[in-house]
């Protein structure tokens, strides 16, 4: 990525304003918390609004059902079908996920009902976990880590992963809403599986730990080290650390810290997590190499094995350096695994605000996170086909329950979480996406109106009760078309803005109450070639994928279904070829905001153009992401 990073100062007779290229190696910053951001009208609060509802659709006691059974206790509730079925070694995670969805929600929301849920869910799972002995907390029974730390496969699943499910549900219940019985929960089962792996030989922990195939094959333990460090940071607890570097292992750690790509074949969404925790680790101790591992592996990731969508793998599994074109599937980009993407581009971007970890949250949130979701159901896909000529496939909701569906649920209580960051005496504004930020402490917020990418403009607004002396950063994206403008109080800054990736508008100021800053971001339409093909290009629009959209000539009756591969072998109708794949070739349709069409060269296509929209919009037909010129 060619990158242009000057440092520009500007300054009137109200204020400087620095456009910084980078940031001191000092400088770390920290999300604002859930609680001080609320989204205002626009399309992502209108997705979460639909998932607040589906949310309250679930019955706690059909999914608590699977814990009662295994912990002894009565249950005549009905069980949840798919992943949730008695008998399926994944049962319990989507009880994790969505004890996380309502106390991520209550957050991100203020609703109480949401709170009443996570504080029945936690109170009968403590029943279950005193009924199995105080430590352990599963739906499915303790033996099934028997098997694994001896057999190391021979038909379980991956119980760490359930594991981490429901331990990262209590944690986010135990910070989001105060839930001091989740806490403990959660420390008892840490503390059981501490007492467990502290009998088992370093040969046994190798194999079981093993994730590249030549160990254990599909032990996914992923996340459960992140649960341990957020347990750390908690409580203070060394134990827990110890514990979390137990599941960070040296066979991944060492190529990553050497910056080599050994991914290809690895079951992506088993190591994304686990670089996550290294950043983590890297944060709480200074550990560079755990550091250097950790922004190596997304460098590799989003640069060399990710998708236009900025979604990644094959059939869940990393393929070769460069893959892209040679084998567009429709069993692509894994929700889950952007999910954790952007889990890692946060942590990372927090000890170092580097404008390409913002640049590629944003690319990621608008064009797979938030294009996963249709917004007439709030269901959610598992993998996001990149097939020419294919569709989107939903999960239903209650006979799913893939892991997609419980990171689905989540990704629209997180969306405030990418948005605004704090720093030394400073507020630093990565996304624009209507909403509200409070600063309680300082007795300031900020006010973020737009509708932008529809419009380039965005307005902000200050509320202070006195003058608040603060730096506020704005972030110029990378795909800026032309040199940004900024007003304050509608009097313009003294020179044009430079784009540019690893840009921020720095503004220094004593802020008064009602101050507004209007700033515009030029957009237009960009190309994209495919890593392995430049004669294959994807389009976008400042930050948005653009896709083609192709009717719903002999799709199913429906694009849900329980199964997430239920639609693979369907045919898939001959796709166009377009005159022309430069960015000339689309042209706005008038008085129709993120419109495009382009002319056919093929006569394929029933009509001799075709209408490009934004792919996060465009639900319940087929399209194509990638195109060709005849």
């Amino acid at each position: 990525m060619n990158r242009i990073a000057p440092t520009v100062i500007f300054a009137s007779a109200m204020l400087a304003t620095v456009v910084t290229s980078k940031v001191s190696a000092s400088e770390t910053l920290r999300a604002v918390p859930l609680a001080q951001v609320r989204l205002l009208s626009g399309e992502f609060k209108e997705r979460q609004d639909i998932h607040r509802i589906v949310i309250l659709s679930y019955d706690v006691d059909r999914l608590l059902h699977n814990f009662r059974v295994n912990a002894g206790l009565p249950s005549t509730a009905k069980p949840y079908g798919g992943w949730e079925s008695p008998g399926v070694g994944l049962r319990g995670h989507f009880t994790g996920h969505y004890l996380s969805a309502c106390a991520l929600m209550y957050a991100a929301t203020g609703d109480l009902q949401f709170k009443e849920r996570v504080d029945k869910l936690v109170a009968e799972l403590a029943k279950c976990q005193l009924a199995l002995g105080g430590g352990y907390l599963s739906a499915f029974p303790a033996s099934e880590f028997d098997v694994l730390e001896t057999k190391f496969f021979d038909g379980v699943w991956a119980p760490y992963y359930t594991i981490h499910k429901i331990m990262a549900g209590l944690i986010d219940a135990a910070e989001q809403t105060g839930n001091r019985q989740a806490l403990e929960a959660a420390t008892r089962m840490a503390d059981y599986f501490a007492a467990r792996i502290g009998k088992l030989t370093p040969e046994a922990i190798e194999k079981m730990t093993r994730t590249d195939y030549t160990g254990n094959p599909v032990n996914e333990y992923g996340g459960i080290a992140e649960s341990l460090l957020a347990l750390h940071r908690l409580t203070g607890e060394a134990r827990h650390l110890k514990l979390a570097r137990v599941f960070m292992r040296e066979w991944f750690i060492a190529p990553l810290a050497a910056g080599e790509d050994r991914l290809e074949k690895l079951h992506a969404n088993t190591h994304v997590p686990q670089a996550t925790s290294f950043a983590q680790v890297a944060a709480l101790t200074g550990d560079a190499r755990l550091r250097k591992a950790a922004d190596n592996f997304w460098r590799i990731v989003t640069e060399r094995h990710s998708f236009a969508l900025g979604g990644n793998a094959f059939d869940e599994k990393f393929k070769a350096p460069g893959v892209e074109a040679a084998d567009l599937t429709d069993l692509s980009a894994e929700t889950c695994n952007t999910h954790n993407m952007l889990k890692l581009t946060r942590a990372l971007y927090e000890q170092k605000p580097d404008c390409a970890y913002a640049d590629y949250f944003e690319h990621a949130l608008y064009n797979h996170v938030l294009a996963s979701i249709a917004p007439d159901t709030g269901c959610t896909t598992y993998h996001l086909s990149v097939k020419p000529g294919h569709f989107k496939v939903y999960g239903t909701h209650h006979d799913s329950m893939w892991c997609c569906t419980g990171t689905g649920i989540e990704n629209t209580a997180r969306y405030g979480e990418g948005i605004y960051f704090t720093g030394t005496n400073s507020l630093w504004v990565n996304l624009y996406i209507p909403s509200t930020v409070e600063l309680p402490e300082r007795g300031f917020k900020l006010k973020q109106k737009s509708t932008f990418p529809a419009s380039e403009k965005i307005q902000f607004t200050i509320s202070c009760r006195k003058l608040v002396d603060l730096s506020l950063h704005l972030r110029l994206p990378g795909w800026l078309a032309s040199a940004a403008e900024a007003r304050v109080n509608g009097k313009p800054l003294a020179a044009k803005l430079i784009p540019g990736a690893g840009n921020y508008l720095k503004l220094d100021r004593k802020w008064r109450d009602g101050d507004t800053i209007a700033l515009r971001l030029p957009l237009s339409v960009r190309v994209r070639p495919a890593m392995d093909d430049p004669g294959v290009v994807s389009f976008f629009y400042g930050p948005l994928l653009l896709a083609g959209a192709l009717g719903t000539n002999a799709m199913p009756a429906s694009d849900m279904t329980a199964s997430q591969a239920a639609f693979h072998q369907l045919p898939v109708p001959p796709v166009p070829r377009l005159s022309s794949v430069s960015s000339a070739a689309l042209t706005a349709v008038p008085g129709m905001p993120l419109r495009f069409t382009a002319r056919v060269a093929d006569g394929i296509h029933a009509a001799d153009t075709v209408t490009f929209l934004p792919f996060h919009e465009l639900h319940h037909q087929r399209y194509s992401l990638y195109w060709r010129a005849n």
